[in-house]
């Protein structure tokens, strides 16, 4: 799945394995319900999001919900 805001919300699709979020989420909620496709009825999958300068305004909330969940930590984003 390739995720937009759209596929944040209301969408209900089963076993989705891996999301993509190509423009990052500019807030820690919309980025938990984008990359949560992944966890429904107990699946697990991965998430990978491109981050760039231009996000910084989500940069210490998406560390910290990292850390707080026992996520790795990229370097890059441990930085900050």
């Amino acid at each position: 799945m390739v995720a937009t805001d759209l596929a944040g919300r209301g969408l209900d699709i089963d076993n989705v394995e891996l999301v993509i979020n190509y423009d990052c989420p500019k807030s820690i909620y919309d980025f938990i319900h984008r990359t949560g496709r992944t966890g429904r009825a107990s699946n697990k999958g991965k998430a990978y999001t491109f981050i760039t300068s231009s996000n910084t305004d989500i940069f210490y909330d998406l560390k910290d919900f990292l850390v707080k969940n026992n996520y790795h930590v990229p370097e890059e984003l441990a930085n900050h």
